[in-house]
């Protein structure tokens, strides 16, 4: 979905134009996806069903990809703020990830697709909104959780004990 060049909007060959175009398509990514978590939610599907966690990681792409644009600092922070605050508004969405990942924490190390989604939106979102953080900073259970859900994935890559298959579901272990 994203490449992982920067692109410089304001660069020496950037416009004012390129710079419009890309916060714009960011916001469209961002609203898709927010489209598509209410449509699967509206319809009662669960977190982990397979369009719900889709749209999950393409939300936390979009945050996170405001990272690797040439924008100023102040326009990343601004921007990722206000699409940020967009998912902090959704009602009860974050409080029901929040629950997703605490009703699995007996089954770690075992990390599942959505589990992962919901922490690479809760990484990206965190840097941009103080609300979020504030959120998940509220719940002790949950930091545990985090703390924990990543030492099931680092320690067993670090001590050399994973196995192929659990590099390649989880290459940034």
């Amino acid at each position: 979905m994203f490449s992982s060049k920067v692109l410089t909007a304001d660069s020496e060959s950037g416009t004012k134009k390129e710079k419009e175009e890309l916060v714009s398509r960011i916001r469209v990514d961002t609203e898709t996806s927010l489209s598509e978590l209410r449509q699967g939610r509206s319809q009662g599907k669960p977190l982990d069903s397979t369009e719900v966690t889709s749209a999950l990681r393409k939300l936390g792409e979009a945050i996170g990809f405001i990272m690797m644009t040439g924008l100023k600092l102040s326009e990343k922070f601004r921007l990722g703020n206000e699409l940020s605050a967009k998912v902090f508004q959704e009602g009860n969405l974050l409080d029901d990830m929040a629950a997703f990942c605490l009703k699995r924490r007996k089954k770690l190390p075992a990390i599942t697709p959505t589990e992962k989604a919901i922490w690479s939106f809760y990484m990206n979102a965190t840097m941009f909104c103080p609300d979020v953080s504030r959120k998940i900073s509220a719940s002790k259970d949950l930091l545990t959780y985090g703390r924990d859900a990543l030492d099931a994935i680092r320690i067993p890559y670090i001590e050399g004990k994973a196995d192929v298959s659990y590099l390649y579901l989880y290459p940034f272990a």
